[in-house]
């Protein structure tokens, strides 16, 4: 179940397989796949506690599907469920031993897929990506642990002296006050050559279309909801003070994106988030917010992911500042108390500089040394003296998550572009490829076995 474009190859390398398309049903009037009624026996999936979370999650990814808003609440509820009906006959019909996912599903159809085989008892696993380098690791679904993966070729040990020195690099940077990392998808998104040499002659002709005022209505649509966008921010700006009180810094992520829906959980709402920091953050501290840069990109869709209101609701909360995209993160970084953020990387990087740092949801960098997952018992207090690891704890974290449980790798062929030297020949792509083969059927083959066992003590029983 996978994009369209990988569709003709999935039929060829597996032969028999069910290939099953995400464009048809994510364009065409949300048509579910065919399949059996589902007898619905597993009562679990309707009585769970996740099913608020998996059901709000859903109809959120439903939203980032439906770009032009054409399906009413009432259909998007029954579209929903139509869903789930077809994942529960699919589970029931294959009974699989498990799931693999390139990533978290941020997909509508894959996302009800796992969440469902997730809550009727089936493992589902999924690739976690490193930013900072091409290394990935490998999750049960949700807050599982990371993997231990397989260590045994001598590709991976290559691997690791390449990926030990990209680690220390990225550190050094903070030595010599360099810190503002950007992510090289970010660079991406904001250069000229994200656009690439088709788009920039496609919008050479809308300029001249839009001269003559026959763009289509979607291209009219589109182009004034970042034009409210990017007013709203403005407007909502010009009253923000800054600077008089000490602060908690609090990076906005671009949406529509995996890095809050599904990687934010029970969290993936900011404005939700930004309320729970608040209630933790005494008066005299401000919040600082800072909106993502993306999100005014005209050729991203930050319009999927904001409304102009949104800025309006932030501004709302007591004592939170908001302040443009383009405000250096470097500064705000340096001059904060703390860091907050759903699963971004400012967490690391404030980490780095002895911030605490506040994370809400299931980051590739969770665990790392002075920062600190939200809990309702979290105090204060708790957040301040969470920072009390140097740097150097922090490199020898870093190494030691990739001995143990990162293999060379990245999620998909967008990706690659961000790490385009380490793709120069087919060496790092046999590595890629061994290593994730190796790993999957160490875990798979693990599983196995613990099915087999389960299943003779039933018997026996």
């Amino acid at each position: 179940l996978g994009d369209d474009r990988h569709a003709k190859k999935a039929k060829m390398q597996f032969a028999g397989a069910k290939v099953l398309s995400l464009n048809a049903t994510r364009w065409h009037n949300q048509a579910v796949p065919q399949t059996s009624s589902a007898h619905c026996r597993k009562s679990q999936l309707w009585l769970n506690n996740e099913w608020y979370q998996i059901s709000d999650i859903a109809t959120k990814l439903i939203d980032r599907d439906d770009k032009e808003g054409r399906l009413s609440p009432l259909e998007r509820e029954a579209y929903l469920h139509e869903l789930i009906f077809w994942a529960v006959s699919e589970i029931e019909s294959l009974k699989p031993e498990a799931i693999v996912l390139a990533e978290a599903a941020h997909s509508t159809q894959q996302y009800v897929l796992q969440a469902v085989a997730r809550v009727m008892g089936v493992k589902v696993l999924h690739f976690v990506s490193w930013p900072i380098l091409p290394g990935l690791e490998l999750r049960a679904s949700g807050e599982g642990p990371r993997e231990i993966v397989d260590q045994s070729s001598a590709s991976r040990t290559i691997f690791l002296a390449s990926a030990f020195a990209e680690v220390d690099a990225y550190l050094k940077k903070f030595t010599y006050g360099g810190y503002g990392f950007e992510p090289r998808y970010m660079k991406l998104q904001s250069g000229a050559d994200h656009a690439g040499e088709g788009w920039l002659k496609s919008s050479r002709v809308r300029r001249i279309f839009s001269k003559l005022s026959l763009l289509s209505a979607k291209y009219r649509k589109r182009a004034t909801a970042h034009k409210a966008l990017i007013h709203a921010q403005s407007m909502m700006g010009k009253t923000q003070s800054f600077g008089t009180k000490p602060y908690v810094y609090f990076p906005l992520h671009y949406e529509p994106e995996r890095t809050t829906t599904p990687d934010g959980a029970t969290y993936r709402d900011q404005l939700k988030s930004l309320a729970l920091l608040r209630s933790l953050v005494p008066d005299e501290v401000e919040i600082v917010v800072k909106e993502h840069p993306s999100t005014l990109n005209h050729r991203m869709l930050g319009h999927l992911g904001r409304h102009p209101r949104h800025y309006k609701a932030l501004t709302r909360i007591a004592g939170l500042c908001l302040l443009p995209s383009t405000t250096p993160s470097n500064q705000l970084l340096s001059g904060c108390v703390a860091v907050a953020t759903i699963t971004g990387t400012a967490a690391v990087e404030g980490a780095m500089l002895g911030k605490p740092a506040l994370y809400f949801g299931n980051p590739w960098y969770q665990d790392c040394p002075n920062t600190l997952r939200y809990d309702n018992k979290l105090t204060w207090e708790n957040i301040l003296e969470s920072s009390s690891s140097s740097p150097e704890h922090i490199r020898r974290w870093l190494a030691a998550t990739l001995t143990s449980h990162v293999i060379p790798g990245t999620v998909n062929p967008s990706n690659e572009k961000y790490f385009s030297s380490w793709y120069t020949n087919d060496t790092f792509r046999a590595a890629e490829f061994e290593a994730i083969f190796n790993t999957l059927k160490k875990v798979l083959l693990q599983q196995d076995i613990a099915n087999n066992q389960k299943q003779k003590w039933t018997e026996s029983k």
